[in-house]
């Protein structure tokens, strides 16, 4: 009896493909001892896997309270900026503010410790307001030459959450490397306050 229970909790390589396709919806698999078309399972495993992963991904996405603005464009695929963004400083600057890995207020505020700052106190330095992904790119005044020279006015004028959000995920390439542009030199007059 012992021997049955401790080779009951085994996890061993069957037991893992076992649980594995019962997982993805395949134990007619397991049951039937494989498929008739090897390519065809294969072409259909992957692509279950792939939407059960993104399915995942975008419930941890909603359920985050820092991503909020990763949330309005997200996408899980290539993303045009990588391969038409040359400038390696302005790509990567580029990256940090998609994904919020950067050093304004919205983001130093979950820093302090002990006591994170309330996400409606992370306030811009220079006018006071939400310093955050939008604020940065289409409203503060500290930005707002560098805004002129490289942002379309289309954007700035008038400024909400759509535009922003096709500002952030435009293919043109024109506007793509001007807006990288802006990112960087952006945070290098951002990072000079504090």
């Amino acid at each position: 009896m012992l021997l049955t229970a401790l080779y009951h909790n085994t996890s061993n390589r069957a037991t893992k493909v076992k649980t594995l396709l019962d997982t993805m919806g395949f134990s007619h698999v397991w049951v039937n001892e494989g498929v008739e078309n090897d390519k065809l399972f294969l072409h259909l495993f992957k692509q279950r896997a792939r939407d059960t992963f993104i399915q995942k991904w975008h419930r941890e996405l909603q359920d985050s309270t820092r991503d909020t603005t990763y949330i309005l464009f997200s996408d899980f695929s290539f993303q045009f900026y990588r391969d038409n963004v040359q400038n390696t400083k302005n790509r990567k600057a580029l990256l940090r503010l998609r994904v919020s890995s950067h050093r304004l207020a919205i983001e130093m505020g979950r820093w302090h410790k002990p006591n994170v700052i309330p996400r409606n106190k992370r306030k811009c330095p220079v006018c006071s307001k939400l310093e955050d992904e939008y604020h940065f790119l289409l409203e503060c005044p500290l930005y707002s030459e560098l805004r002129n020279m490289n942002i379309n006015r289309y954007f700035s004028n008038h400024p909400n959450i759509l535009k922003f959000k096709e500002l952030l995920t435009s293919e043109n390439s024109d506007v793509t490397r001007t807006r990288a542009c802006y990112v960087f030199k952006g945070f290098q007059i951002r990072y000079n306050i504090y």
